[in-house]
């Protein structure tokens, strides 16, 4: 009996062994990027609070200025990494020692942050300066006369050399440029095609003077111009014999092209920055979202830079009748997209309710903090989700965006009009054939140049506002012959997965939900 039992015992022990064996060999072929350090840069709009907000033009007060070393400590402790305090820090030129600005970095030195950026109003003037009346403007631009007036350096311009807008930047950043915790400076935020000029002489003005210092800027997104009523001030004119074929729309969105292309140019700037508020409404997603996002992506690859995002983080209305209170699935739906395309840094609008509001717009208390300063359930769903995000950064950012495909079964159950505009990209490398048993998927591929592997995002892309969408959707991802394993990421935990026959990889999500996975 001894002996059956450790006959029995043995033929355990080895097949123990050999399965662990086997997990072991798995685990030594795969994909290592263990000794990576590289973590994402967060910051929300809306940073700080002085304890005042606008609604309707009405000032309204909550008896606190929220601008401690507490709250910035709160700010950082949901995971952010640079401190963007914006106007209630802003500097134009006041005394320095006793002002707003030099209090916010102080500030953030004493709460463990490093990483500020200064809002300097003389620098944001100078990269997005007005061109007159709403009127004047429109006529300029009608009669084509508006980019005459562009730019700050030349003969009956503001500086006749770059010399002499160097020495004037510098000016400017002087006081605070040697403090420990300055990172940057903002520009005017989401500016039209013609003040491309000025932004372009501006940034690079700022880098010849500081070559260290980070430059906040953000372009407008897509769906602006896509709106008839935007299209012309934000985008470049189509030039003789452009557009010539293409639909009213085509031209809309080579348009949206040529802006993005305009700045980029102008600047040099190493990376491509956009905001997009897509979940404006309860009952659908901007149309434009992932279009949007294809567009930078491939611009940003084909420019050689980084694709940083401003991402939505607050509930609105829609400015009629169906206000959308953001929640956890809503919150993983733009995140994931976001970490999916390869986008580097990102932002969020915003993190206290924005404090210059209207009563048809912006939602209290559903941002990070309300106007009295309250943590919501976004501080606690984002602060989760940036966590899980960092845990996948070391190896995520190592990859950069190669191409995309949205996948979907028609006709739809629910509406997913959002995911009909969309490029036609490329076919994936590794990945030979996706499947779906229902509504809309999403796939992107990333690339490690440097030790050659591929990564897949698969995400279901279903509005989760969608009555009954909460469903799960299988994906399933065939991979060439050549791939046995994937390394697979849910919501920042990796773990080894062998392929099934045939190289197959079945995958379930619900709306917003993704997987990351590199076949090895």
């Amino acid at each position: 009996m001894k002996k059956k039992f450790l006959a029995i015992l043995l033929s355990m022990i080895s097949v123990v062994s050999v399965s662990f064996g086997g997990c072991g060999k798995e685990e030594a072929e795969a994909p290592d990027y263990s000794d990576s350090t590289l973590q994402y840069d967060f910051y929300g709009y809306s940073a700080a609070s002085d304890g005042t907000w606008y609604i309707d033009n009405v000032k309204y007060t909550a008896g606190e200025d929220f601008r401690t070393v507490e709250r910035i400590k709160e700010y950082k402790n949901a995971g952010m990494t640079i401190y963007f305090p914006q106007a209630v820090a802003a500097y134009y030129g006041q005394d320095y020692e006793t002002s707003e600005t030099k209090k916010a970095l102080d500030m953030a030195v004493e709460a463990g942050m490093d990483k500020v950026i200064v809002l300097d109003t003389r620098i944001q003037a100078l990269s997005k300066p007005s061109f007159g009346t709403e009127e004047q403007i429109e006529e300029k631009i009608k009669d084509g006369t508006i980019l005459d007036e562009a730019g700050l350096i030349g003969e009956g311009k503001q500086f006749a050399t770059e010399a002499e807008l160097d020495a004037k930047i510098a000016e400017y950043m002087a006081p605070y440029k040697d403090h420990e915790a300055f990172y940057g400076v903002m520009l005017g935020d989401e500016p039209f095609f013609y003040h491309a000029t000025n932004y372009g002489e501006v940034y690079r003005s700022i880098k010849r003077v500081n070559p260290d210092c980070f430059i906040q800027y953000n372009l407008n997104p897509i769906s602006s111009a896509m709106s008839v009523g935007l299209l012309d001030k934000l985008c470049p004119p189509l030039e003789e014999d452009e557009g010539d074929g293409m639909t009213l729309e085509e031209k809309k969105f080579f348009r949206y092209e040529k802006y993005i292309r305009m700045f980029m140019e102008a600047t040099g700037a190493d990376y491509i920055q956009y905001d997009q508020y897509p979940l404006k409404s309860a009952d659908s997603v901007d149309n434009y979202y992932i279009l949007g996002m294809q567009l930078v992506s491939k611009l940003a690859k084909e420019y050689n830079a980084e694709f940083y995002f401003v991402s939505q983080t607050y509930g609105q209305t829609d400015g009629q009748s169906n206000p959308r209170r953001l929640s956890e699935a809503d919150l993983y739906w733009l995140n994931n997209m976001s970490v999916g395309f390869g986008i580097k840094q990102m932002s969020y609008f915003t993190y206290w309710t924005k404090s210059d509001n209207n009563t048809e717009h912006f939602i209290d208390g559903n941002s990070f903090l309300t106007w009295y300063g309250e943590k919501t359930n976004i501080y606690h769903w984002m602060k989760k989700i940036m966590a899980e995000e960092q845990k996948l950064a070391p190896t995520i950012l190592n990859f950069d965006y190669t191409t995309s495909k949205v996948y979907m079964k028609t006709p739809t159950v629910f509406n997913s009009m959002h995911a009909l505009r969309t490029l036609d990209t490329a076919k994936f490398t590794a990945l030979k054939e996706v499947g779906i048993n229902k509504e809309v998927a999403l796939v992107t591929e990333l690339y490690d140049d440097e030790k050659q592997n591929y990564m897949y995002m698969v995400q279901n892309v279903v509005d989760p506002a969608n009555k009954g969408s909460k469903a799960y959707q299988t994906t399933v991802l065939t991979f060439d012959e050549e791939y046995t394993h994937v390394v697979k990421f849910v919501k920042g935990e990796r773990s080894i997965v062998k392929l099934e026959k045939g190289g197959k990889l079945t995958l379930k999500h619900k709306p917003g939900e993704a997987t990351y996975v590199i076949p090895y």
